[in-house]
């Protein structure tokens, strides 16, 4: 992985760029990050980082017997998807401090997120440690930003990664690339 800014993001930033509206032009990635939930009953799903994401109320939809979650440090954009789902458990909190217990989850998404955190590798091994033994991290990122592909995130992306970085920061060989409507990012999925 290789540095691409120094910035470091606030939930201010993230409260100021949301703008009510659902990042639903990426929802080939969304389903193929979901792709190994099976909604059986009281399954747990948790959307790390969800920001403008409706995956975790589409879910909610359709597995109304699951537990869902969505957490995000943007505590404005939580207040204003929460009242709009209410089947989803949206909450404010910190990707690296996960307020689940050890093996209690069954599947752990990060979808664009670890590109913007200054540690992705306490966040990994924050997941793994809810996650119960079987249960999937799912992620996603820009693919080779600046590298392969123009600037996406701005200076909001602190990261680049390759799918050899991913392979390695997840400790994973299941990795695929997924072309976007502006981009193409790698989704990798490890099994506890």
């Amino acid at each position: 992985m290789r540095r691409i800014n120094q910035q470091h993001n606030s939930p201010e930033v993230f409260n100021k760029k949301f703008n009510g509206t659902f990042g639903v032009s990426d929802m080939a990635r969304h389903r193929a990050l979901a792709k190994y939930f099976n909604g059986s009953v009281d399954d747990t799903y948790v959307d790390v980082g969800c920001h403008d994401s409706i995956m975790p109320a589409l879910l909610a939809e359709r597995y109304p017997r699951s537990d869902i979650w969505a957490i995000d440090y943007a505590n404005e954009v939580i207040e204003f998807l929460a009242p709009l789902f209410p089947s989803v458990h949206y909450i404010v909190g910190d990707a690296y401090s996960l307020p689940f217990k050890d093996n209690s989850v069954d599947y752990v998404v990060a979808g664009e997120t670890i590109e913007h955190l200054e540690d992705p590798k306490k966040f990994v091994d924050e997941a793994l440690r809810i996650l119960k033994p079987g249960g999937y991290l799912a992620i996603s990122t820009p693919w080779e930003e600046l590298t392969k592909q123009p600037s996406i995130g701005g200076n909001l992306h602190i990261w680049s990664y390759s799918i050899d970085d991913i392979k390695e920061l997840l400790g994973t060989e299941e990795v695929e690339t997924i072309k976007e409507v502006r981009t193409t990012s790698i989704i990798a999925w490890r099994k506890k």
